[in-house]
Order: C-alpha cells, then structure tokens, then sequence
C-alpha cells in the first residue's frame, strides 16, 4: 500500500485508496493464480504418472501373454488320404510344450460311416495324458469308398478338443474337417488285392 506524508484533498485520498486496492487485488490474483497453476500442474502430473502406469502395465501383461501364447502348446486334428485313398485321422500337438490331459470330442455334423473307428480310438475314447510337441498320433480311418454316400459327398466333423498346459491353463479348440476337401485326390474305383494287402501292411506298420 502506498503511503503520501504530505496533506491531501479528498479527491486525491479516493484515488490513492483506488489504487491500492488495485494493487492488493493484483497482487492478490498474482498468488492465488500461482497456486492453482501449482495445483493444476501438480494434478497433471499425477494423472500423467497414472496413465502412463496403467500404460506400461499393459504393456507388462500383453508381453506376459506373449510369452504364453509363443510357449504354450497347441493341439490340432486332421485328416489326410494316402497313396491308394486310404484315409488317416491324426492328431497332432503343435506347439511349444506339452498338452496335459487332451480331450478330443469328434461329432459327425454330414455324411455317413460304415464303421466309425473313431469312437474306438484309444485316444479319443480315454484322452492324451501328456501330447510333446511336435508329438503325432496317426490311424487309419476308412477307405473312401466306405465313407462315400449316394451323392457323391463325404462326411464332415467337427472336432471339439480341450487341454491344459503345464501350468494347468486351460485352451478349448473347435474345427471343421471336411473329407471332401481331397475329392481332387481320392482314387474311387475299385480297389485290387495288391491296394488291399498295401493297406494291411501299413496299418500292421502303425499297430507295430
């Protein structure tokens, strides 16, 4: 506030006091805008420091997930056909470590079976206690004369399968086989002794 030591008129004391009111208000103003700019930066800097936290905890989970999926093991189910159209059903883990207690549910959606060996399979009937990777179990299925219906088609499954990993996570897989898929490749007449006795002895070959 200013202070005169000389004598003044009324006018002159209005003014003076305008003036210092003006300038505490100022000054005033100064300090509180000082502090709520230290409050909004302080508060910027939190919810900065927080976003960036979650961010890099995100960041820390997915190359957790990442570490997981490029590890864990992964179970699929095919069929193939053979030289003489003999058909195989496989199964095959391939992933990067074992699959643990593998249950494989094989539902026959189209087509028909003469003899459906699948429900027979070992490890289909009881499951896979431990699949390594890279591990392939194959047997043989039908011939592709069995398995053809009136129309020309061949039956189509949908394969269900379930494992855990060693750390006991569980992975749930669903798939489509669809024999038709080889028509290109089947060789649908008539088969002659010397197809049938080289049918006999691979299946011999995988039963040894």
């Amino acid at each position: 506030m200013f202070k005169i030591d000389f004598p003044l008129d009324n006018g002159a004391e209005i003014i003076l006091y305008i003036i210092n009111q003006s300038l505490s208000g100022i000054k005033w103003f100064i300090e509180y805008s000082g502090s709520l700019g230290m409050f909004i930066l302080t508060l910027f800097v939190v919810m900065y420091a927080k976003k960036t936290l979650k961010l890099n905890q995100e960041i820390v989970e997915q190359e957790k997930q990442n570490i997981i999926e490029n590890k864990r093991p992964e179970v699929i189910v095919y069929f193939d056909v053979g030289e003489i159209s003999e058909l195989y059903f496989l199964i095959k883990n391939i992933g990067k470590s074992p699959a643990i207690n593998t249950k494989i549910n094989m539902v026959l959606e189209r087509g028909q079976v003469i003899t459906d060996s699948l429900n027979v399979y070992y490890p289909l009937k009881k499951g896979i206690a431990t699949l390594a990777p890279n591990q392939e179990l194959k047997t043989f299925f039908a011939m592709t004369s069995d398995v053809k219906d009136s129309k020309g088609e061949f039956p189509v499954y949908k394969a269900i399968i379930s494992y855990e990993d060693q750390e006991q996570r569980k992975y749930n897989e669903e798939f489509t086989l669809d024999i038709n898929m080889f028509k290109g490749r089947l060789r649908l007449g008539v088969k002659d002794m010397h197809d049938l006795v080289k049918v006999v002895e691979k299946i011999e070959q995988k039963i040894n």
